[in-house]
């Protein structure tokens, strides 16, 4: 009788330990598919960073530097209609073809012209390229929102967090690291002007660096904003950059200007991920709104004209704004539209596209005045069909958690 009892203590015993040895093996693959995912989020964070270190720095430029005939403004016009082209067309058959993996790579190969053709800069070699990369450009950030989702979706299952938080986060931490582009690019300009003042050693030093709709009543709800956050964009790199910086203290300065910019996006897109779980999106959606308006109250005053600081402030808050409005607007559509991420995402860059070619097409045709006010319309109606889109959301979560 011992023996046996003595026999069922250890068998009970062996099977105790079995079953931690599971559980702390089923705990380690966890902890080592937690940390594969935020590899891959990391990893393709720096990837996009690095390659637009060079591509952001041409972009802000493109305008100043390209005056003759207006090319650069005209080049950026059409590149951001190609984008909208773009998106209409050809970004979900690229997915389903290479998949968000290859057609990332893909897009990234079709950037390559544009950098080699600021060497002969004439219309003939820009405007092909830039329509070219425009083609690229929608299927790029369509395809990596929509593995940034996934990778979202994937991490829900290893951590207890509600998935809409997860996205918040994701996209903030990308945008955080994608930001600093703007920073290291910004600087190269700011170092090529001390250097070499010329144009043509600029740009070398710079490129060496280097759907279908768903017209539904929740999409239409935030194309206003979609379109405020390109204009607003095309404003800042086109107008900002020439009117208030290059023409008031010179060119060599857009450089170190733009540096606060990217800084403050980059961490605002750091915090907003966090903050949303906290405080909520619409108090900082309010918030951001409110500080664009007073940015945007500022440039009818003309100050930072008179005073240089105070362009590094602006452009530093403006940055502030712009991280909240990026990972407001990715996180967003991805949340509406989980089942039908390809067309959402390519409703999101053709909007976003349309913005940026209203802005840099009226740009050269109206003052600085009409444009602010311009941009403060815009961003009225888009916060308010934002919030209203918000409110759906919240009633159609409400309504399944009660079903």
């Amino acid at each position: 009788m011992e023996s046996e009892a003595d026999s069922s203590v250890i068998s009970s015993s062996s099977i105790l330990f079995d079953a931690r040895s599971i559980a702390t093996r089923i705990e380690l693959d966890k902890k080592k598919e937690k940390l594969n995912i935020i590899g891959n989020i990391t990893i393709f964070s720096f990837g996009f960073m690095l390659h637009f270190t060079a591509v952001r720095g041409l972009h802000t430029l493109q305008r100043t530097l390209h005056f003759k005939n207006k090319l650069g403004k005209i080049s950026m016009c059409i590149h951001y209609l190609a984008v909208a082209t773009s998106s209409l067309l050809l970004t979900t058959a690229y997915i389903r073809r290479f998949g968000c993996k290859g057609t990332v790579v893909g897009s990234f190969i079709m950037y390559l012209p544009l950098c080699f053709s600021q060497f002969d800069s004439t219309p003939y070699t820009i405007i092909p390229t830039v329509i070219f990369c425009g083609l690229g450009n929608a299927s790029l950030w369509v395809a990596l929102s929509i593995y940034l989702i996934f990778l979202s979706r994937a991490l829900k299952h290893l951590v207890e967090i509600n998935i809409n938080n997860i996205i918040w986060r994701v996209f903030g931490v990308f945008n955080m690291i994608y930001e600093f582009s703007g920073v290291i690019g910004y600087a190269v300009i700011s170092i090529g002007f001390i250097r070499e003042t010329t144009n043509q050693t600029l740009l070398q030093n710079l490129t060496q660096l280097c759907a279908k709709a768903i017209f539904r009543r929740k999409q239409l709800s935030i194309i206003p904003f979609t379109i405020f956050y390109g204009c607003e964009k095309a404003f800042l790199f086109a107008d900002y950059t020439e009117a208030y910086i290059a023409c008031s203290w010179g060119i060599r300065y857009i450089g170190y200007v733009m540096i606060p910019y990217s800084v403050l996006t980059a961490i605002s897109a750091l915090l907003t991920g966090w903050l949303v779980h906290i405080k909520g999106k619409n108090p900082i959606l309010i918030c951001a709104a409110g500080l664009h308006m007073i940015l945007f109250s500022t440039l009818f005053l003309k100050i930072t004209v008179k005073y240089i600081a105070l362009s590094f402030i602006v452009t530093g808050l403006w940055g502030i704004c712009n991280g909240v409005w990026i990972v407001s607007i990715t996180a967003l559509y991805g949340i509406m539209f989980p089942h039908n991420l390809a067309s959402a995402y390519s409703n999101y860059m053709l909007w976003d596209a349309v913005g940026y070619a209203i802005g840099y097409g009226y740009s050269s045709w109206v003052s600085i005045k009409i444009k602010v006010g311009i941009l403060i319309a815009i961003l009225v109606i888009g916060i308010a069909g934002y919030l209203d889109a918000e409110i759906r959301l919240r009633k159609i979560d409400n309504e399944n958690l009660q079903a």
